[in-house]
């Protein structure tokens, strides 16, 4: 009777590896693709994480180098996202309605992609515009606004978060 050998796991043998050899770069490495593998596990167990999560999803809070640096974990699709739209400068009136109703609802991207992506038509509604934004996941929910005014050059604008 032959006895069965232990395999030992791929990314163990790596890990042993690098270490043996010392090999900053693939610990660098090594340690980033644990750091976003745990990141997506504790998200249903941590309401702190649930909230870091939410406000990287909104752009909200987070540095750029730390937004951009974790980028591999995705961040979209496991949350419920809805944003509205305020144009103080028609307010009240039917268009108000209609810009209302062309800009809120639910949104599966990046929440300024829905902003940026739909420039033009927000600024045929006019300037300011109140933006905000509600990320709900297992039942912590994060709020974020912006406000939209014109900016220089053809359809610019200025994005400005406002204070929670």
């Amino acid at each position: 009777m032959k006895r069965q050998s232990r395999q030992t796991l791929p990314v163990v043998a790596f890990i042993r590896e690098v270490l043996r050899q010392r090999d900053t770069l693939g610990i660098c490495i090594a340690t980033a693709v644990l750091l976003f593998s745990i990141f997506p596990l504790v998200l249903p167990i941590s309401p702190g994480v649930r909230v870091a999560a939410a406000r990287r999803f909104q752009l909200a809070g987070w540095p750029f180098p730390l937004w951009a640096l974790f980028q591999p974990l995705p961040s979209m699709y496991n949350f419920e996202n809805h944003w509205e739209v305020a144009f103080t400068s028609i307010a009240g009136t039917t268009a108000d309605e209609t810009c209302r109703r062309e800009f809120g609802g639910f949104v599966n991207h990046h929440v300024l992609d829905a902003v940026f992506l739909g420039r033009v038509a927000l600024e045929r509604c006019g300037f300011p515009a109140h933006v905000r934004f509600r990320t709900t996941y297992r039942g912590t929910t994060v709020e974020s606004g912006y406000v939209l005014t014109a900016g220089p050059g053809l359809h610019g604008f200025i994005l400005t978060p406002q204070p929670e």
